[in-house]
């Protein structure tokens, strides 16, 4: 697709991702304008206005697209639709963009609501904070009472603070018992100790295949040695039968003369020479026809490649113009992809900003989300709290009223007493009236002339009746009581009514929020519908385009393959030229050597004849010496009978020489085999040692491992009985805690009744006397009379409700009363994590059993193993002897072969030395009869018994229980050697010369 140079982009934009993974589109920059003005998207905040299209920006897509339809890569109609759908792109896009910035709006007005929504809760504390603090400035009796009502609440939070600490023992119990879950899985399962036992077993047959692989190849080894040995006795007894036959020959050429012998043989070499002369030149003179037709071959091909450059020269140029405005065009369309692409990476890189800030955009959407969802949680959560509050604030304030009047009520009628003087009267009454009562209910006890039974039984009637009336006080105060809560709850009931309602309301709102919520989302995909339609024909359009650039390019390429074929073959016609013209000059040059050989043959026939005549001439003065000679024979023959005596003699004392050294030769090679021996167990000891070390380091990493484990559970046991030590403080707390609220509660039920009973005394709380007091006024002259405080007095300051007291102390033992349960369920966890910690640890000691059963099994195959790993070495090492030894018979072999080879070709030449084989001839009987004898002379010599390193342990111990084993040959020792006794402490030696 072709692509101008002026491509000039003045704003992009992009579409989310949930709708396609990326568009850039470009500003119109021509004076195409739409026919509705498009608004431009810029990332401005809210409340500005929205800045509209120039009318002097440019755009590169449209510029692109006439571009396009100048160059006639695309038609009219096609450009027309492009530019259509872009400019629907770009107002769908602006749209979106809108939408983005009125939920960017939405989310400042959220923020500003929170923001004031945080401001008000802050008051709302202030506030609560202020009432947990009243009523101030309080001394009376209640106070003393609130206060220890606040010392109960702040032990109770102490004790949930202690609660809390329990909590946090039990997570961490649950986190060891997680651990140690942990632990069990990490430990091997019965099927992976399977699958590694089925491994081990596998590879312990592997093993074995190998071992009956090595054994197979030792006996092919030891047959290949056998059928050697045989082969060498066959060629002893070729050479022994040549040696017969050569000496016959020798007897026969003995008497017969040598001179004429050798004219023979120069008579025959002429006549080779003469017969190699004559083939010669035979052959030169056809390879002259023969290299004659090749040149006229050649300058018919000459012509011919001549007239076949021409042509060819005149199609390169033809090319070559082609190539080169092809080759002006592809710069050009070059220098246009690389501006496209670095505009398309100026793009990437523009798209790749936006689609991060659009990301950080969401994700700060989601958290201002979070945030508000949080805030309006707490503020429903203040504003419920809020409202208790204030329900207890009005229940409060109702029962301050009820105190006043009654207060009031009780002021008033003291008052009258006082102004009228009748309470003292009142009170000398009571007491009168209590006293006839006594005394009455004295005299009908003794009027009625009662048992001391029955009048036991009337002062208990009578306790009993001063109790009932005492209870029914107390009824009578818990009847106005539960009337109080009834009415409490009553009012709790409609506030909860209310707080229904408004749920319900907000419900119903909610609802209908996700509905338009739902038909928006109904409509953003309808829109995105559309988008993916119109986005799809683009890219048809697009692909459309690069397909005929494609096009292009590759009718490009197909211009430059077929230049560079054209040239190619230039070259190699160029080539086969040289290479004719080369072969050319060689064969002229062949020719003329040929004809030099020739004329040196000619003169080397001519020579060969001159010799031939002189031959004649000298054989018959050679005639005329061959009688002198014989005789000069028969003389000199006495005298090589004499020289073959003494030289039986030299040869009898070589031989003895010679035995001494094969003899010392032997005992070195024994010498040399043990010093073997010794190094390849020096080896195998080296590496048992860096073995053993190595399984050193494994056991004891193995046993730091296992000691770091102990301590890990050491100090997890201890752990665990801290906290059970703590647990028991805990409950000791507990009880005595409990121990004291039961005190508390007594004096408080006590201070309950001393409070409905306006006649009694006050009593102090802690050691329950009652308060004395001095009736004198402060200031005056002490008196030193102390007087118990009566319970009735002036009410001075504001004195909250006995009943809300009773409500607080009520709520403090429902409290109590969930913190125990809690306590409770707590102490349930606390067993059933012991148990599973038991059951955990019970199946940790049979896991370990199994285990050590399993290390056992290993550590029996890791020795089974490592035992036929040995009996292998022990093979192969044997085996590599063998090899040796078969090499060292096959290069005997081979050395026996040449030398009867050689033998074989003097005797056919006529020159061969017969001394050599008459030593050889002499020394095979006597080397028979030391084979023979070698047996017989063997003798023995002390020596330290010699260790076999590569019999196992099983085979050791087999011998010393003095049982049958296979009489193998140990490492080392050669076959001529005799075996001695597995117990005896001799060494073989090579039998001793004479």
């Amino acid at each position: 697709m072709g692509i101008s140079k002026t491509l000039k982009v003045d704003a992009a934009l992009l579409v989310p991702l949930q709708f396609v993974d990326f568009i850039i589109v470009a500003q119109p920059s021509c004076d195409i304008r739409p026919k509705a003005q498009v608004q431009d998207v810029a990332f401005e905040p809210a409340g500005r206005n929205e800045s509209t299209l120039s009318s002097s920006s440019a755009s590169g897509v449209i510029e692109l697209i006439e571009n396009l339809h100048d160059e006639k890569l695309v038609s009219s109609t096609q450009a027309s639709l492009l530019k259509n759908k872009y400019l629907k792109i770009y107002r769908m896009l602006n749209d979106l963009a809108n939408t983005c910035f009125r939920s960017r709006d939405s989310e400042f007005r959220l923020v500003n609501q929170a923001k004031q929504y945080a401001f008000e809760l802050r008051n709302l504390e202030e506030t609560l904070a202020k009432a947990d603090n009243y009523p101030e400035s309080y001394n009376t009796q209640a106070d003393k009472l609130r206060k220890e009502l606040l010392t109960a609440e702040n032990q109770l939070l102490c004790c949930e603070g202690r609660c809390d600490e329990l909590g946090y023992i039990i997570e961490g119990l649950r986190d060891e018992e997680r651990m140690l879950r942990r632990e069990c899985k990490r430990k091997p399962k019965g099927e992976e100790l399977e699958t590694q036992r089925i491994q081990l077993e596998r590879t312990i047959e592997e093993l074995q295949a190998e071992k009956l692989k090595h054994t197979n190849d030792g006996k092919h080894l030891i047959q290949t040695l056998r059928e050697e040995r045989d082969a060498l006795a066959e060629e002893e007894q070729l050479a022994n039968n040549t040696y017969e036959q050569l000496q016959s020959l020798k007897d026969e050429l003995s008497g017969t003369n040598s001179v004429p012998i050798r004219c023979q043989k120069k008579c025959a070499k002429i006549e080779k020479q003469q017969l190699e002369a004559k083939q010669l030149f035979d052959d030169s003179v056809a390879e002259h026809s023969r290299l004659q037709e090749e040149l006229d071959t050649l300058d018919s091909c000459r012509v011919q490649l001549e007239m076949e450059s021409a042509k060819l020269s005149r199609q390169y140029a033809k090319r070559h113009r082609k190539i080169y405005d092809m080759q002006s065009d592809y710069d050009a369309a070059t220098v246009e992809l690389e501006e496209a692409q670095q505009k398309a990476a100026e793009y990437a890189l523009q798209k790749t900003e936006m689609e991060l800030n659009m990301k950080h955009l969401r994700s700060e959407r989601m958290r201002l989300g979070e945030q508000l969802k949080s805030i309006t949680r707490e503020r429903d959560n203040a504003v419920r709290g809020v409202r208790k509050s204030e329900i207890g604030l009005r229940g409060l304030r109702d029962a301050i009223k009820f105190q006043k009047a009654l207060c009031t009520e009780k002021k008033n009628a003291c008052e009258q007493m006082r102004q009228m003087g009748s309470d003292k009267e009142l009170m000398k009454r009571r007491a009168l009236l209590l006293k006839q009562v006594i005394d009455k209910q004295n005299e009908l006890i003794g009027q009625c002339n009662l048992s001391e039974s029955e009048k036991n039984n009337l002062e208990r009637l009578l306790k009993t009746e001063s109790k009932l009336k005492q209870q029914l006080a107390d009824l009578v105060t818990e009847t106005v009581e539960l009337s109080r809560l009834a009415t409490a709850k009553a009012e709790e009931r409609e506030i909860k009514s209310r707080e229904l309602q408004t749920a319900t309301v907000r419900y119903a709102r909610i609802r209908d929020e996700i509905k338009s919520k739902e038909l928006q989302i109904m409509e953003y995909e309808k829109s995105l519908r559309n988008t993916q339609k119109q986005l799809t024909d683009f890219s048809n359009l697009y692909n459309a385009i690069r397909e005929e650039r494609n096009n292009c390019m590759n009718l490009i390429q197909l211009a430059q393959q077929k230049m560079q074929e054209m040239q190619e073959k230039l070259g190699m016609r160029t080539n086969d030229l040289k290479v004719l013209q080369n072969t050319s000059r060689r064969t002229v040059e062949l020719i003329g050597q040929q004809r030099i050989k020739i004329k040196e043959a000619l003169h080397e026939r001519d020579q060969i004849r001159q010799e031939l005549s002189k031959q004649v001439c000298v054989m018959r003065d050679h005639e005329t010496k061959r009688d002198q000679l014989q005789l000069s024979i028969e003389h000199e023959n006495l005298t090589i009978h004499k020289t073959k005596d003494h030289r039986a003699k030299i040869q009898n004392m070589i031989g003895r020489a010679i035995k001494v050294r094969n003899d010392r030769v032997n005992q070195l090679v024994e010498r040399n085999e043990e010093v073997c021996v010794l190094q390849e167990k020096i080896r195998l000891q080296e590496d048992a040692l860096a073995k053993g070390d190595l399984e050193l380091n494994r056991l004891d990493e193995q046993l730091r491992w296992l000691g770091q484990e102990k301590r890990d559970l050491e100090n997890g046991i201890m752990v665990l009985r801290k906290k059970l030590k703590q647990r028991k403080e805990l409950e000791d707390e507990m009880s005595n805690k409990q121990v004291q609220l039961a005190m508390l509660q007594d004096t408080s039920r006590q201070m309950e009744l001393a409070v409905t009973d306006p006649t009694a005394q006050i009593r102090d709380p802690i050691t329950g006397d009652p308060l004395l007091d001095d009736p004198v006024i402060f200031g005056t002259a002490a008196s030193g009379v102390l007087v118990p405080v009566k319970r009735l007095r002036e009410v001075r300051n504001r004195e909250p409700d006995p009943t809300q007291l009773r409500v607080k102390i009520d709520a403090i033992q429902v409290q109590l009363l969930v913190r125990e349960r809690k306590l409770l369920e707590c102490d349930l966890l606390l067993q059933a994590v012991n148990r599973l910690v038991a059951n955990l640890q019970g199946q940790a000691a049979i896991g370990r059993d199994t285990t050590l059963k399993l290390a056992k099994k290993m550590n029996e195959r890791h020795t089974d193993v490592e035992q036929t790993n040995k009996k292998m070495k022990a093979m192969v090492a044997e085996l590599n002897m063998l090899r040796s030894m078969a090499f060292n018979l096959e290069r005997e072999v081979k050395e026996l072969r040449m030398l009867v080879l050689d033998i074989h070709r003097s005797m056919q030449m006529g020159d061969f030395s017969s001394g050599h084989l008459k030593l050889m001839w002499t020394k095979a009987p006597k080397n028979r009869e030391n084979v023979m004898q070698r047996p017989k002379i063997i003798q023995t010599t002390p020596r330290s018994e010699r260790h076999n390193t590569y019999c196992t342990q099983e085979d050791t111990e087999t011998k010393r229980k003095g049982e049958t084993v296979d009489k193998t040959l140990p490492f080392g020792t050669p076959k001529s050697l005799s075996q001695t006794e597995p117990g005896s402490k001799k060494r073989p030696t090579t039998p001793q010369s004479s």
